[in-house]
Protein backbone atom coordinates (compact mmCIF):
# COMPACT_ATOMS: atom_id res chain seq x y z
CA UNK A 1 0.00 0.00 0.00
CA UNK A 2 1.27 3.44 -0.75
CA UNK A 3 0.25 6.58 -0.48
CA UNK A 4 0.69 10.08 -2.30
CA UNK A 5 -1.04 13.43 -1.75
CA UNK A 6 -1.10 16.58 -4.14
CA UNK A 7 -2.30 20.02 -3.27
CA UNK A 8 -5.22 21.46 -6.16
CA UNK A 9 -8.23 23.80 -6.23
CA UNK A 10 -12.33 23.34 -6.68
CA UNK A 11 -14.72 25.42 -8.78
CA UNK A 12 -17.58 26.88 -7.93
CA UNK A 13 -18.83 29.07 -9.82
CA UNK A 14 -16.47 31.88 -10.20
CA UNK A 15 -14.80 31.14 -7.07
CA UNK A 16 -12.65 28.74 -6.17
CA UNK A 17 -11.47 26.84 -2.69
CA UNK A 18 -8.06 24.70 -1.56
CA UNK A 19 -8.59 21.23 -2.27
CA UNK A 20 -6.36 17.91 -0.73
CA UNK A 21 -6.02 14.98 -3.40
CA UNK A 22 -5.03 11.86 -2.31
CA UNK A 23 -4.42 8.89 -4.31
CA UNK A 24 -3.90 5.40 -2.56
CA UNK A 25 -2.47 2.11 -4.58
CA UNK A 26 -3.08 -0.85 -3.06
CA UNK A 27 -3.50 -4.82 -4.12
CA UNK A 28 -6.61 -6.25 -5.27
CA UNK A 29 -8.73 -6.31 -8.78
CA UNK A 30 -7.26 -4.18 -10.71
CA UNK A 31 -9.60 -0.57 -10.41
CA UNK A 32 -9.71 3.38 -10.16
CA UNK A 33 -12.09 4.67 -7.86
CA UNK A 34 -12.51 8.26 -7.64
CA UNK A 35 -14.49 9.49 -4.30
CA UNK A 36 -15.70 13.47 -2.69
CA UNK A 37 -18.45 13.84 -5.06
CA UNK A 38 -16.75 14.18 -8.40
CA UNK A 39 -18.99 15.08 -11.35
CA UNK A 40 -19.36 13.29 -14.35
CA UNK A 41 -15.87 14.77 -16.09
CA UNK A 42 -13.87 14.02 -12.72
CA UNK A 43 -15.13 10.47 -13.43
CA UNK A 44 -14.09 9.92 -16.54
CA UNK A 45 -10.47 11.40 -15.55
CA UNK A 46 -10.02 7.66 -14.70
CA UNK A 47 -9.75 6.94 -18.55
CA UNK A 48 -7.89 9.82 -19.96
CA UNK A 49 -5.16 9.45 -16.81
CA UNK A 50 -4.51 5.84 -17.53
CA UNK A 51 -3.72 6.70 -21.08
CA UNK A 52 -1.99 9.90 -20.48
CA UNK A 53 0.33 8.18 -18.34
CA UNK A 54 1.18 5.27 -20.22
CA UNK A 55 1.08 7.52 -24.04
CA UNK A 56 4.13 9.76 -21.69
CA UNK A 57 6.21 6.64 -21.40
CA UNK A 58 5.02 5.66 -17.77
CA UNK A 59 3.86 2.80 -16.15
CA UNK A 60 0.24 2.58 -14.80
CA UNK A 61 0.02 0.95 -11.75
CA UNK A 62 -2.12 -2.65 -11.63
CA UNK A 63 -4.24 -2.73 -8.40
CA UNK A 64 -7.12 -0.62 -6.82
CA UNK A 65 -6.23 2.57 -6.92
CA UNK A 66 -8.91 5.28 -4.82
CA UNK A 67 -8.35 8.91 -5.45
CA UNK A 68 -9.97 11.22 -2.44
CA UNK A 69 -11.28 14.37 -3.24
CA UNK A 70 -11.37 16.03 0.31
CA UNK A 71 -12.98 18.35 1.36
CA UNK A 72 -15.51 15.36 0.72
CA UNK A 73 -18.85 17.00 1.19
CA UNK A 74 -18.46 19.87 -1.45
CA UNK A 75 -19.29 18.72 -5.23
CA UNK A 76 -16.72 19.07 -7.62
CA UNK A 77 -17.83 20.90 -10.48
CA UNK A 78 -15.11 20.75 -12.71
CA UNK A 79 -13.46 17.46 -13.32
CA UNK A 80 -11.27 17.45 -15.98
CA UNK A 81 -8.76 20.28 -13.98
CA UNK A 82 -7.71 17.23 -11.97
CA UNK A 83 -6.33 15.17 -14.37
CA UNK A 84 -2.65 16.41 -14.24
CA UNK A 85 -2.80 16.16 -10.33
CA UNK A 86 -4.36 12.55 -10.28
CA UNK A 87 -1.89 11.80 -13.18
CA UNK A 88 1.52 13.23 -10.47
CA UNK A 89 -0.12 10.99 -7.49
CA UNK A 90 -0.37 7.82 -9.02
CA UNK A 91 3.01 7.99 -10.46
CA UNK A 92 3.71 8.80 -7.06
CA UNK A 93 2.36 6.49 -4.95
CA UNK A 94 3.00 3.80 -7.47
CA UNK A 95 6.24 4.51 -8.13
CA UNK A 96 8.30 6.81 -6.01
CA UNK A 97 11.83 7.05 -8.19
CA UNK A 98 9.72 8.57 -11.14
CA UNK A 99 7.83 11.00 -8.92
CA UNK A 100 9.24 11.33 -5.30
CA UNK A 101 6.37 11.92 -2.66
CA UNK A 102 7.73 14.09 -1.41
CA UNK A 103 8.52 16.47 -3.57
CA UNK A 104 4.90 17.26 -4.25
CA UNK A 105 4.52 18.72 -0.13
CA UNK A 106 4.74 22.59 -1.50
CA UNK A 107 3.04 21.61 -5.43
CA UNK A 108 -0.04 22.24 -6.31
CA UNK A 109 -1.48 21.18 -9.81
CA UNK A 110 -4.13 21.85 -11.99
CA UNK A 111 -4.87 20.92 -15.91
CA UNK A 112 -6.37 18.44 -18.34
CA UNK A 113 -4.71 15.84 -19.52
CA UNK A 114 -4.88 14.79 -23.69
CA UNK A 115 -4.59 10.84 -24.21
CA UNK A 116 -1.10 11.72 -26.01
CA UNK A 117 -0.35 13.20 -22.48
CA UNK A 118 -0.54 17.03 -23.48
CA UNK A 119 -1.77 19.51 -20.97
CA UNK A 120 -4.21 21.53 -22.25
CA UNK A 121 -5.85 24.71 -20.68
CA UNK A 122 -8.87 24.31 -18.20
CA UNK A 123 -11.18 27.52 -16.86
CA UNK A 124 -11.08 29.13 -13.87
CA UNK A 125 -7.59 28.88 -13.29
CA UNK A 126 -7.07 32.65 -11.92
CA UNK A 127 -10.44 32.10 -9.29
CA UNK A 128 -8.17 28.82 -8.49
CA UNK A 129 -4.48 30.43 -7.63
CA UNK A 130 -6.04 33.22 -5.72
CA UNK A 131 -7.55 30.57 -3.55
CA UNK A 132 -3.96 28.74 -3.40
CA UNK A 133 -1.93 31.80 -3.02
CA UNK A 134 -3.50 31.97 0.48
CA UNK A 135 -2.71 28.70 1.18
CA UNK A 136 0.65 28.64 3.46
CA UNK A 137 1.89 25.10 2.37
CA UNK A 138 2.03 25.78 -1.29
CA UNK A 139 4.97 27.54 -3.00
CA UNK A 140 4.53 26.13 -6.55
CA UNK A 141 1.23 25.47 -9.17
CA UNK A 142 1.62 23.96 -12.18
CA UNK A 143 -0.17 24.33 -14.94
CA UNK A 144 -1.30 24.09 -18.71
CA UNK A 145 0.92 26.54 -20.78
CA UNK A 146 -2.16 28.69 -21.85
CA UNK A 147 -3.40 29.50 -18.24
CA UNK A 148 0.19 30.75 -17.14
CA UNK A 149 -0.81 34.26 -17.03
CA UNK A 150 -4.47 33.78 -15.48
CA UNK A 151 -2.46 31.97 -12.52
CA UNK A 152 -0.08 34.23 -12.50
CA UNK A 153 -2.34 37.18 -11.79
CA UNK A 154 -4.16 35.16 -9.00
CA UNK A 155 -0.88 34.48 -7.15
CA UNK A 156 -0.10 37.91 -7.39
CA UNK A 157 3.55 36.97 -6.31
CA UNK A 158 2.87 34.64 -3.81
CA UNK A 159 3.01 31.60 -6.16
CA UNK A 160 5.59 29.92 -8.62
CA UNK A 161 4.06 29.45 -11.79
CA UNK A 162 5.49 27.19 -13.44
CA UNK A 163 3.77 26.58 -17.36
CA UNK A 164 3.91 22.93 -18.75
CA UNK A 165 3.29 21.28 -22.11
CA UNK A 166 2.58 17.87 -20.70
CA UNK A 167 2.95 15.31 -18.18
CA UNK A 168 6.60 14.90 -19.34
CA UNK A 169 6.82 18.28 -18.42
CA UNK A 170 5.18 18.13 -14.93
CA UNK A 171 7.31 15.31 -13.95
CA UNK A 172 10.51 16.69 -14.74
CA UNK A 173 9.90 20.16 -12.90
CA UNK A 174 9.14 18.11 -9.79
CA UNK A 175 11.43 16.05 -9.85
CA UNK A 176 13.95 19.06 -10.52
CA UNK A 177 15.57 17.36 -13.57
CA UNK A 178 14.45 20.65 -16.02
CA UNK A 179 14.26 24.46 -15.09
CA UNK A 180 10.74 25.34 -13.56
CA UNK A 181 10.93 28.41 -15.76
CA UNK A 182 8.91 30.63 -13.89
CA UNK A 183 5.75 32.57 -15.97
CA UNK A 184 6.68 36.34 -15.73
CA UNK A 185 3.71 38.92 -16.20
CA UNK A 186 4.21 41.60 -19.12
CA UNK A 187 5.00 44.60 -17.53
CA UNK A 188 3.14 46.64 -20.47
CA UNK A 189 -0.26 44.85 -19.88
CA UNK A 190 -2.72 48.05 -20.00
CA UNK A 191 -3.15 49.52 -23.47
CA UNK A 192 -3.01 52.95 -23.62
CA UNK A 193 -5.68 53.69 -25.95
CA UNK A 194 -9.19 51.59 -26.54
CA UNK A 195 -8.66 49.36 -29.45
CA UNK A 196 -12.36 49.48 -30.51
CA UNK A 197 -11.57 53.04 -32.14
CA UNK A 198 -15.10 54.02 -31.68
CA UNK A 199 -15.01 57.79 -30.84
CA UNK A 200 -17.48 60.83 -29.65
CA UNK A 201 -16.52 62.87 -31.71
CA UNK A 202 -18.00 60.72 -34.90
CA UNK A 203 -21.52 61.60 -33.64
CA UNK A 204 -22.69 64.54 -35.51
CA UNK A 205 -25.35 66.53 -33.78
CA UNK A 206 -26.86 65.79 -30.55
CA UNK A 207 -24.95 67.52 -28.86
CA UNK A 208 -27.04 67.34 -25.36
CA UNK A 209 -26.74 63.63 -25.63
CA UNK A 210 -23.70 63.42 -26.07
CA UNK A 211 -22.98 65.63 -22.59
CA UNK A 212 -25.54 63.24 -20.96
CA UNK A 213 -22.83 60.53 -22.03
CA UNK A 214 -20.23 62.30 -20.22
CA UNK A 215 -21.75 62.76 -17.37
CA UNK A 216 -22.38 59.00 -17.26
CA UNK A 217 -19.19 58.35 -17.89
CA UNK A 218 -18.06 60.54 -15.38
CA UNK A 219 -20.31 59.71 -12.15
CA UNK A 220 -21.21 55.91 -13.27
CA UNK A 221 -25.15 57.08 -13.91
CA UNK A 222 -27.35 54.93 -15.89
CA UNK A 223 -28.73 56.26 -19.09
CA UNK A 224 -31.47 55.44 -21.66
CA UNK A 225 -32.17 57.02 -24.98
CA UNK A 226 -35.52 57.36 -26.72
CA UNK A 227 -35.96 58.63 -30.44
CA UNK A 228 -36.72 57.20 -33.63
CA UNK A 229 -34.90 54.85 -36.02
CA UNK A 230 -31.67 56.27 -36.99
CA UNK A 231 -31.33 59.44 -34.30
CA UNK A 232 -27.86 57.89 -33.06
CA UNK A 233 -28.65 55.77 -29.71
CA UNK A 234 -26.76 52.78 -30.74
CA UNK A 235 -23.95 54.81 -32.05
CA UNK A 236 -23.74 57.04 -28.78
CA UNK A 237 -24.00 53.94 -26.59
CA UNK A 238 -21.02 51.99 -28.33
CA UNK A 239 -18.92 55.00 -27.34
CA UNK A 240 -19.24 55.01 -23.61
CA UNK A 241 -16.81 52.39 -23.37
CA UNK A 242 -14.32 54.21 -24.60
CA UNK A 243 -14.85 57.15 -22.44
CA UNK A 244 -14.55 55.53 -18.92
CA UNK A 245 -10.81 55.50 -17.24
CA UNK A 246 -9.05 52.07 -18.23
CA UNK A 247 -8.97 49.28 -15.32
CA UNK A 248 -6.89 49.44 -12.55
CA UNK A 249 -5.04 46.13 -11.78
CA UNK A 250 -7.42 45.04 -9.11
CA UNK A 251 -10.50 45.80 -11.34
CA UNK A 252 -8.62 43.69 -14.48
CA UNK A 253 -7.92 40.76 -11.73
CA UNK A 254 -12.11 40.60 -10.48
CA UNK A 255 -13.59 41.15 -14.33
CA UNK A 256 -10.98 38.51 -15.44
CA UNK A 257 -12.01 35.87 -13.16
CA UNK A 258 -15.59 36.72 -14.18
CA UNK A 259 -14.55 36.03 -17.53
CA UNK A 260 -12.11 33.14 -17.05
CA UNK A 261 -14.91 31.28 -14.39
CA UNK A 262 -17.54 31.63 -17.23
CA UNK A 263 -15.29 30.74 -20.46
CA UNK A 264 -14.36 27.33 -21.42
CA UNK A 265 -10.59 28.63 -21.24
CA UNK A 266 -8.79 31.32 -19.37
CA UNK A 267 -7.92 34.16 -22.16
CA UNK A 268 -5.80 36.48 -20.42
CA UNK A 269 -6.03 39.06 -18.47
CA UNK A 270 -8.55 41.72 -19.35
CA UNK A 271 -7.14 44.95 -19.86
CA UNK A 272 -10.32 46.65 -21.61
CA UNK A 273 -13.51 47.33 -19.66
CA UNK A 274 -16.40 45.26 -20.80
CA UNK A 275 -19.15 46.01 -23.30
CA UNK A 276 -21.88 43.90 -23.37
CA UNK A 277 -24.89 44.20 -25.80
CA UNK A 278 -27.43 40.86 -25.59
CA UNK A 279 -30.14 40.63 -28.37
CA UNK A 280 -33.52 41.05 -27.02
CA UNK A 281 -34.03 37.20 -27.38
CA UNK A 282 -31.67 36.74 -24.63
CA UNK A 283 -33.62 34.53 -22.05
CA UNK A 284 -34.06 34.99 -18.83
CA UNK A 285 -30.84 33.03 -17.50
CA UNK A 286 -28.76 34.04 -20.26
CA UNK A 287 -29.14 37.53 -18.69
CA UNK A 288 -28.96 37.28 -14.90
CA UNK A 289 -27.16 34.16 -14.88
CA UNK A 290 -28.46 30.24 -14.36
CA UNK A 291 -28.35 26.98 -14.79
CA UNK A 292 -28.13 23.56 -12.81
CA UNK A 293 -24.46 24.77 -11.57
CA UNK A 294 -25.04 28.46 -11.74
CA UNK A 295 -22.81 30.25 -13.88
CA UNK A 296 -23.06 34.61 -14.55
CA UNK A 297 -25.28 36.29 -17.01
CA UNK A 298 -24.31 39.28 -18.98
CA UNK A 299 -24.91 41.18 -16.15
CA UNK A 300 -22.13 40.16 -14.71
CA UNK A 301 -20.11 39.85 -17.00
CA UNK A 302 -20.27 43.26 -17.41
CA UNK A 303 -19.16 44.25 -14.10
CA UNK A 304 -17.29 47.59 -14.25
CA UNK A 305 -18.14 48.13 -18.24
CA UNK A 306 -21.11 48.56 -19.90
CA UNK A 307 -24.51 46.78 -20.33
CA UNK A 308 -26.33 48.21 -23.42
CA UNK A 309 -29.61 46.63 -24.15
CA UNK A 310 -30.81 48.10 -27.49
CA UNK A 311 -34.31 48.29 -28.55
CA UNK A 312 -35.16 47.56 -24.29
CA UNK A 313 -39.15 47.16 -24.60
CA UNK A 314 -38.67 44.43 -26.58
CA UNK A 315 -37.12 42.37 -23.92
CA UNK A 316 -39.25 39.91 -21.89
CA UNK A 317 -40.72 41.71 -19.19
CA UNK A 318 -39.43 38.86 -16.66
CA UNK A 319 -35.88 39.35 -18.02
CA UNK A 320 -36.39 43.76 -17.28
CA UNK A 321 -37.54 42.98 -14.00
CA UNK A 322 -34.69 40.55 -12.40
CA UNK A 323 -32.50 43.89 -13.27
CA UNK A 324 -34.32 46.08 -11.01
CA UNK A 325 -32.84 44.73 -7.70
CA UNK A 326 -29.17 44.52 -8.97
CA UNK A 327 -29.38 47.95 -10.30
CA UNK A 328 -29.48 48.72 -6.64
CA UNK A 329 -27.40 46.34 -4.70
CA UNK A 330 -24.94 45.94 -7.51
CA UNK A 331 -24.94 41.96 -7.27
CA UNK A 332 -27.26 39.19 -8.01
CA UNK A 333 -27.67 35.71 -6.09
CA UNK A 334 -29.09 33.19 -7.88
CA UNK A 335 -30.41 30.42 -6.09
CA UNK A 336 -31.01 26.72 -7.60
CA UNK A 337 -31.93 23.43 -4.93
CA UNK A 338 -28.59 22.40 -5.05
CA UNK A 339 -26.69 26.02 -4.47
CA UNK A 340 -26.39 29.52 -3.87
CA UNK A 341 -24.44 31.44 -5.95
CA UNK A 342 -23.74 35.32 -5.65
CA UNK A 343 -21.79 37.24 -8.51
CA UNK A 344 -21.10 40.65 -8.82
CA UNK A 345 -22.69 42.99 -11.50
CA UNK A 346 -21.04 46.28 -10.77
CA UNK A 347 -21.93 47.97 -14.30
CA UNK A 348 -23.40 50.62 -16.07
CA UNK A 349 -26.55 50.45 -17.85
CA UNK A 350 -27.51 51.53 -20.91
CA UNK A 351 -30.48 51.42 -22.92
CA UNK A 352 -32.22 52.88 -26.14
CA UNK A 353 -35.67 52.43 -27.45
CA UNK A 354 -37.93 53.56 -29.92
CA UNK A 355 -40.91 55.94 -28.93
CA UNK A 356 -43.82 53.54 -30.15
CA UNK A 357 -43.58 50.71 -32.67
CA UNK A 358 -43.40 52.13 -35.68
CA UNK A 359 -40.83 54.65 -33.88
CA UNK A 360 -41.85 58.36 -35.61
CA UNK A 361 -44.41 59.16 -32.44
CA UNK A 362 -43.93 62.87 -31.78
CA UNK A 363 -41.92 63.09 -34.54
CA UNK A 364 -42.29 66.99 -36.49
CA UNK A 365 -41.18 65.17 -39.99
CA UNK A 366 -42.46 62.05 -40.37
CA UNK A 367 -46.14 61.08 -39.61
CA UNK A 368 -46.58 58.11 -36.76
CA UNK A 369 -49.23 55.12 -38.02
CA UNK A 370 -49.74 54.23 -34.17
CA UNK A 371 -51.86 55.39 -31.90
CA UNK A 372 -51.73 57.41 -28.42
CA UNK A 373 -52.75 54.17 -27.01
CA UNK A 374 -50.26 51.89 -28.71
CA UNK A 375 -47.94 54.23 -28.02
CA UNK A 376 -48.71 54.32 -24.68
CA UNK A 377 -48.45 50.59 -24.32
CA UNK A 378 -45.23 49.94 -26.08
CA UNK A 379 -43.61 52.62 -23.69
CA UNK A 380 -45.80 50.49 -20.70
CA UNK A 381 -43.39 47.34 -21.57
CA UNK A 382 -40.56 49.23 -19.44
CA UNK A 383 -42.04 49.26 -15.74
CA UNK A 384 -41.89 51.99 -14.05
CA UNK A 385 -39.86 50.45 -11.35
CA UNK A 386 -37.31 49.71 -13.33
CA UNK A 387 -37.48 53.43 -15.00
CA UNK A 388 -37.28 54.88 -11.85
CA UNK A 389 -33.55 52.92 -11.16
CA UNK A 390 -32.21 54.77 -14.37
CA UNK A 391 -31.11 57.86 -13.77
CA UNK A 392 -31.31 59.78 -17.11
CA UNK A 393 -33.32 59.72 -19.67
CA UNK A 394 -32.56 61.60 -23.14
CA UNK A 395 -35.13 62.23 -26.00
CA UNK A 396 -32.74 62.32 -29.46
CA UNK A 397 -34.25 63.27 -32.56
CA UNK A 398 -33.60 62.74 -36.40
CA UNK A 399 -29.90 63.99 -37.34
CA UNK A 400 -30.81 66.05 -40.86
CA UNK A 401 -29.19 64.96 -43.94
CA UNK A 402 -27.05 68.34 -43.77
CA UNK A 403 -25.24 67.30 -40.72
CA UNK A 404 -24.81 64.29 -42.15
CA UNK A 405 -23.35 64.76 -45.49
CA UNK A 406 -20.02 64.42 -46.77
CA UNK A 407 -19.57 68.31 -46.96
CA UNK A 408 -21.18 68.64 -43.33
CA UNK A 409 -18.72 70.81 -41.23
CA UNK A 410 -15.69 68.26 -40.26
CA UNK A 411 -15.27 66.38 -37.07
CA UNK A 412 -15.36 68.67 -33.85
CA UNK A 413 -12.08 67.76 -31.82
CA UNK A 414 -14.25 69.43 -28.64
CA UNK A 415 -16.11 66.21 -28.26
CA UNK A 416 -12.82 63.85 -28.85
CA UNK A 417 -12.79 60.95 -26.45
CA UNK A 418 -9.33 61.79 -25.94
CA UNK A 419 -9.89 65.69 -24.68
CA UNK A 420 -12.98 64.20 -22.68
CA UNK A 421 -11.28 61.11 -21.04
CA UNK A 422 -8.55 62.99 -18.75
CA UNK A 423 -11.26 65.30 -17.29
CA UNK A 424 -13.45 62.46 -16.45
CA UNK A 425 -10.76 60.85 -14.96
CA UNK A 426 -10.14 63.93 -12.94
CA UNK A 427 -13.97 64.29 -11.90
CA UNK A 428 -13.73 60.24 -10.83
CA UNK A 429 -10.76 60.90 -8.62
CA UNK A 430 -12.52 63.82 -7.02
CA UNK A 431 -15.66 61.64 -6.26
CA UNK A 432 -13.21 58.82 -4.98
CA UNK A 433 -11.44 61.19 -2.46
CA UNK A 434 -14.50 62.12 -1.12
CA UNK A 435 -16.87 60.01 -0.67
CA UNK A 436 -14.55 56.48 -1.98
CA UNK A 437 -17.52 55.60 -4.11
CA UNK A 438 -18.62 57.22 -7.59
CA UNK A 439 -21.48 59.44 -7.16
CA UNK A 440 -23.62 57.06 -9.24
CA UNK A 441 -22.84 54.72 -5.77
CA UNK A 442 -23.20 57.00 -3.31
CA UNK A 443 -25.38 56.08 0.03
CA UNK A 444 -28.76 57.90 0.71
CA UNK A 445 -27.52 59.36 3.81
CA UNK A 446 -24.80 60.71 2.21
CA UNK A 447 -26.26 62.64 -0.76
CA UNK A 448 -27.50 65.54 1.12
CA UNK A 449 -24.45 66.36 3.11
CA UNK A 450 -22.22 65.70 -0.25
CA UNK A 451 -24.80 68.20 -2.14
CA UNK A 452 -25.20 70.76 0.21
CA UNK A 453 -27.91 72.53 -1.23
CA UNK A 454 -29.12 76.30 -0.10
CA UNK A 455 -32.75 77.51 0.06
CA UNK A 456 -33.02 78.82 -2.95
CA UNK A 457 -31.77 75.11 -4.63
CA UNK A 458 -33.62 73.26 -2.32
CA UNK A 459 -36.75 74.94 -3.35
CA UNK A 460 -35.70 75.04 -7.11
CA UNK A 461 -35.69 71.38 -6.38
CA UNK A 462 -39.29 70.77 -4.39
CA UNK A 463 -41.09 72.70 -7.20
CA UNK A 464 -39.26 70.32 -9.56
CA UNK A 465 -39.81 67.41 -8.31
CA UNK A 466 -44.17 68.54 -8.01
CA UNK A 467 -44.22 69.29 -11.58
CA UNK A 468 -42.54 66.17 -12.66
CA UNK A 469 -43.81 63.89 -10.24
CA UNK A 470 -40.42 62.42 -8.70
CA UNK A 471 -40.58 59.92 -6.40
CA UNK A 472 -38.06 59.66 -3.06
CA UNK A 473 -35.39 57.97 -5.33
CA UNK A 474 -35.89 60.41 -7.97
CA UNK A 475 -34.83 63.05 -6.01
CA UNK A 476 -31.90 61.13 -5.07
CA UNK A 477 -30.62 60.41 -8.13
CA UNK A 478 -31.07 64.34 -9.15
CA UNK A 479 -28.87 65.07 -6.53
CA UNK A 480 -26.48 62.65 -7.27
CA UNK A 481 -26.49 63.96 -11.03
CA UNK A 482 -26.35 67.19 -10.02
CA UNK A 483 -22.91 66.26 -7.91
CA UNK A 484 -21.49 64.50 -10.91
CA UNK A 485 -22.34 67.84 -12.86
CA UNK A 486 -20.38 70.31 -10.19
CA UNK A 487 -17.40 67.58 -10.38
CA UNK A 488 -16.88 67.21 -13.92
CA UNK A 489 -17.13 71.44 -14.27
CA UNK A 490 -15.18 71.52 -11.30
CA UNK A 491 -17.26 73.70 -8.81
CA UNK A 492 -16.75 73.34 -5.31
CA UNK A 493 -20.32 73.33 -4.35
CA UNK A 494 -23.46 72.63 -6.71
CA UNK A 495 -24.55 75.37 -8.11
CA UNK A 496 -28.20 76.24 -9.63
CA UNK A 497 -26.88 75.85 -13.34
CA UNK A 498 -25.67 72.06 -11.95
CA UNK A 499 -29.11 71.43 -10.43
CA UNK A 500 -31.37 72.36 -13.12
CA UNK A 501 -29.60 70.28 -15.34
CA UNK A 502 -29.52 67.37 -13.42
CA UNK A 503 -33.27 67.77 -13.26
CA UNK A 504 -33.23 67.96 -17.01
CA UNK A 505 -31.34 65.24 -17.57
CA UNK A 506 -33.58 62.88 -15.56
CA UNK A 507 -36.79 64.00 -16.74
CA UNK A 508 -36.13 64.06 -20.27
CA UNK A 509 -36.88 67.37 -20.08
Amino acid sequence: MALARVQSAGLEGISAYPLDLEVNVAGGTPMVKVVGLPDASLREARDRVRTAVRSSGYDFPLGHITVNLAPAQRRKEEGSAFDLPIALAVLAASSPRTVDPRKLEHVAALGELSLGGRARPVRGVLAAAQALSAEPGVKRILVPRGNAEAASLGGRGQLEVCPVDSLVDAVAIVQGVADPAPFELDPELFPSEPSDGLDLSDVRGAEHAKHALVLAAAGGHDLLFVGPPGSGKTMLARRLAGLLPPLSMEEAVEVTRIHAGYQAGDAGLLTERPFRAPHHTASYAAMVGGGSRPLPGEISLAHKGVLFLDELPEFPSSTLEALREPLESRTITVARAQTTRTFPCDLQLVCAMNPCPCGYFGDSRRACRCSALAAERYAGRVSGPLADRIDMRVALREVPFSALSANAAPRDPAWASAAWRPRIAEARERQLERSEVLNARLPDESVVKVCELNREQRGMLSRAADRHLLTGRGVTKVLRLARTVADLEGHPRVTREDLELAVFLRTGG
